[in-house]
């Protein structure tokens, strides 16, 4: 749910976006789950804005869900300040500040400037229970102009002395309009966090383990359990006329090992796995705004290789019904282990253009999976189906009207 209103000078917005998940057999109860629920208000005039509430946020810092309030001043065109606290959220279900962690950093956004150059610099601190969880620096920067995006982070954790999180992709389009796009992605993982230190643990909280171990002690059994990410992906596409474009993709990935200590036994590295894919897309085949997409991937893994062959298209019936079928066809044969896996997964979804504002939605699925596993054999029949409509309605030309008193 989604509203807007004017007070005087005075934007607001709020949103609730939950589930309500109901379990079918006995003895399962209902879950509850809310993805976001804040008020956010804004004086333009003043340059001031606050949010409020649950909320995500993938920058100054902050990475995903919390609940807590983020407060920004735009002190000049190129300039905003901002400062935030709260409690991460974990899981959706969680009720506000379940856990005991708490967050606060303040930030900068600097841009554009340069013609096309803007960026962010934070501070950040998180304590659970009582512990120094968290404490970093970082710097986002991020270059756009008519034929190249170029996105950088970095975030430094001063406690522990390590990098977090480093991330830099890139993209240029070409005087032929294809474009090529490549990424790099290292990271802990998971996040490093003091509280890492209680995998593998009797203990249930950070106080709880300060019986019986140090600081010290916490901080090297976390470091210990923070493995690290490494991915490379390239990707080209390139428009082969008007009606066909051909884009092909491949990844690299890794996770290192980490040691056994406290208790728990080291973990091996992953070594590199492999991720290849080869899209078509044809657009206007059989009549003008259809799509056909063909799909091939390949997964070359140290566990396992996949083969699979997604088919989708999307095609308007009349000019308010549209129908949209897919098929996916894979294969998976173990490397570890000795086993073979194939599975098909059709659907097929339905949108109608009721009125001008209302639509609906209909699709159903299901997915079959055979695997044989040295001489036992076993398979799946899985279906799904999903209903549902949107409405959409001009909150700000209404607003503007009922203020000019018509």
């Amino acid at each position: 749910m989604n509203a807007e209103w004017r007070t005087g000078s005075v934007r607001n917005k709020a949103r609730f976006s939950g589930t309500l998940e109901d379990g079918f057999e006995d003895g399962d109860g209902d879950i509850g789950s809310v993805a976001s629920a804040y008020l956010d208000s804004a004086i333009p005039g003043w340059g001031v804005s606050t949010k409020i509430g649950r909320q995500s946020r993938n920058t100054g810092g902050v990475v995903g869900r919390f609940d807590g309030a983020l407060a920004s001043y735009q002190a000049t065109d190129q300039v905003r300040f901002n400062v935030i606290g709260g409690s991460p959220v974990e899981h959706r279900r969680d009720l506000p500040y379940a856990n005991d962690s708490i967050f606060y950093g303040v930030s900068a956004d600097i841009g554009p400037v340069l013609g096309g150059f803007d960026s962010t610099i934070y501070a950040i601190e998180q304590q659970t229970d009582g512990l120094l969880d968290r404490q970093a620096i970082g710097t986002e920067l991020r270059y756009t102009d008519d034929t190249t995006s170029v996105f950088g982070l970095i975030d430094y954790d001063v406690h522990y002395d390590e990098v977090n999180m480093a991330i830099t992709t890139a993209s240029w389009t070409a005087p032929d309009k294809s474009t090529i796009s490549a990424s790099a992605d290292y990271r802990k993982s998971p996040f490093l966090l003091t509280q890492n230190a209680l995998q593998g643990q009797t203990a249930g909280s950070l106080s709880d383990m300060l019986t019986f171990l140090s600081e010290e002690e916490i901080d090297q059994l976390a470091l210990d359990r923070s493995a690290t990410a490494r991915t490379f992906s390239v990707s080209y596409s390139k428009p082969l006329s008007e009606m066909f474009q051909v884009t092909l993709d491949a990844t690299l990935a890794n996770i290192s090992a980490t040691p056994a200590s406290g208790g728990v036994e080291e973990v091996a590295a992953s070594g590199n796995d492999y991720y290849y894919s080869a899209l078509l897309l044809a657009n206007s085949v059989l009549r003008e705004n259809d799509a056909f997409t063909l799909g091939l991937r390949y997964a070359d893994r140290q566990s396992s290789n996949t083969y699979a062959v997604d088919v989708s298209s999307r095609y308007p019936v009349t000019s308010a019904l549209r129908v949209s079928p897919t098929v996916r066809l894979s294969y998976r044969e173990g490397e570890v282990t000795d086993f073979t896996e194939w599975s098909v997964l059709p659907s097929v979804r339905l949108n109608y253009a009721w009125m001008d504002d209302v639509g609906l939605e209909l699709e159903a699925g299901a997915k079959y999976t055979e695997r044989q596993e040295g001489t036992a054999t076993s398979d799946d029949l899985e279906y799904f189906f999903i209903v549902g409509y949107h409405y959409d309605f001009d909150v700000d030309q209404r607003s503007f009207d009922l203020q000019r008193g018509d």
